[in-house]
């Protein structure tokens, strides 16, 4: 073999090695929007339907104060929240109630649904508490819990997660009909997605000296 093949091989491998590193990244989640409730007020409503229960919210005056995108907070927002439960709820771990639910979620800045999306998607969660206080959290994977879109955001990426805080819950939680029972609360909100992956300048250094190796054999190849 040839020193240039030998070189020219070498350097291939170097490119293929760096960009496979760069790809898979290892970068985790990362929070991409924070919001809270204007108030204290309870804005949330759950409804128990026979075995039934959904959560809604509906214009929520919201306070964006921390969100993925060259945006400038706190940004005041409107929260629309529709989640219905699909399966029984339990009691587990002492007095605590755990409920699986499905449904959607939009932040907007304008009510109705209207407006900029700073980010809306879709759930498949779980409920989690007592008393006066739960969360609903979500994740993905699995694939398909968690769906973000938004007109600003851009780190979307897997892994995925939502977490719904609920304070104030009255009456506090409890279980009828094999379901949660109406209640009204405050929410709060924490969202969270993988950000695309950039390079470290020194691996795009080496890359670049690779590419720029490459090039350098190919010309001498056809000189």
């Amino acid at each position: 073999m040839s020193v240039s093949k030998l070189g020219r091989n070498a350097i291939l491998a170097l490119a293929v090695g760096l960009g496979t590193t760069l790809a898979a990244g290892g970068v985790q989640a990362a929070p991409i929007l924070t919001f809270g409730q204007v108030g204290n007020a309870n804005t949330i409503t759950g409804t128990q339907s026979g075995s039934t229960t959904t959560i809604t919210a509906n214009d929520v005056a919201i306070t964006v104060s921390q969100i993925d995108a060259s945006l400038g907070t706190p940004l005041p927002a409107f929260l629309d929240l529709n989640l219905t439960s699909t399966g029984a709820a339990t009691t587990v771990a002492g007095n605590n109630i755990l409920q699986d639910y499905s449904g959607t979620f939009s932040i907007t800045s304008g009510s109705g649904d209207s407006g900029t999306n700073y980010l809306s998607g879709s759930l498949i969660d779980v409920a989690f508490g007592q008393n006066a206080a739960f969360t609903l959290t979500a994740s993905t994977p699995p694939v398909g819990a968690v769906t973000f879109t938004s007109d600003f955001i851009t780190d979307l990426g897997v892994p995925r997660a939502a977490s719904f805080s609920f304070a104030n819950v009255t009456p506090g939680l409890a279980i009828v009909d094999g379901t949660i029972a109406s209640f009204g609360s405050s929410i709060s909100g924490t969202f969270s997605a993988q950000p695309a992956a950039v390079p470290e300048p020194a691996s795009l250094t080496l890359l670049g000296a690779g590419l720029l190796g490459l090039g350098l054999i190919r010309r001498r190849r056809t000189s």
